[in-house]
């Protein structure tokens, strides 16, 4: 990995990181479709539990979690899948009562510990079962590959942008075009390596609060070379 690469994903990982010290339990306030972000241990096994309530489901970690789920106590436990990353795994977690809970899990070398969610604030419509969960999901991949095809997505607005947005002194990015629906926001970006040397990514270096989903086309840039990059977002977590 090259220096920028490391800067870049050090910087990441450190927003995310709760400003509370590593400690057994992790007691994270959450509300239905908000991001947050905890710590997941790089080495042991994690816990992951719902304060007054159940875990039903955890969709979204794209086989980096090996998960165990105990039906007894509604909870569960996971642990980095090889080859392990340093990079945040992107998760969501569904409860009993149909509250959808979007968890950014930053690997760190701490023992094994607990993610304990605490519903906070009423629920949010954005997904009240497994199902619509499920749709969600589904909603956010379809949106990318709409994108990837400069296509039209029903019920979207197209907005042409060509707009410069400061990302890394390394790049340039800019900004195409925007997608405007209902419930999702999608941006397309180019990406342009700007730098002597090789730029190597990963999608979670582009997280920043209310993103759902960070798709390169390519990770791994020659100087000089270019890659578009889709970004999907809750409509409503950023100014539009």
């Amino acid at each position: 990995m090259t220096p920028l690469a490391r800067k870049s994903l050090f910087l990441a990982a450190a927003l995310l990181l709760p400003a509370a010290e590593s400690r057994a339990l992790q007691v994270i306030e959450a509300a239905d479709g908000v991001t947050v972000a905890g710590k997941l241990s790089a080495r042991e096994v994690t816990r992951i539990a719902v304060a007054g309530g159940r875990v039903a489901q955890l969709f979204g970690s794209d086989g980096r979690l090996l998960i165990e789920k105990d039906e007894a106590q509604g909870q569960l436990f996971v642990r980095l899948a090889p080859p392990a990353s340093a990079a945040p795994v992107n998760v969501f977690v569904v409860d009993d009562a149909g509250r959808t809970y979007t968890l950014v899990l930053v690997p760190t070398d701490i023992p094994a510990d607990t993610v304990l969610i605490k519903p906070a604030g009423a629920a949010r419509p954005a997904a009240r079962s497994l199902r619509q969960a499920q749709a969600y999901q589904k909603a956010v991949k379809s949106l990318i590959r709409q994108m990837a095809k400069d296509g039209v997505p029903d019920g979207y607005e197209v907005r042409e942008r060509n707009t410069a947005v400061p990302l890394w002194k390394e790049a340039r990015f800019v900004l195409e075009r925007e997608y405007a629906g209902e419930t999702l926001h999608g941006e397309a970006y180019t990406l342009v390596n700007a730098s002597g040397s090789e730029l190597v990514m990963t999608p979670q270096e582009f997280y920043r609060p209310g993103l759902l989903a960070a798709a390169p086309e390519r990770t791994v840039l020659a100087p000089g070379q270019s890659t578009r990059v889709f970004l999907v977002h809750e409509r409503g977590s950023r100014n539009e």
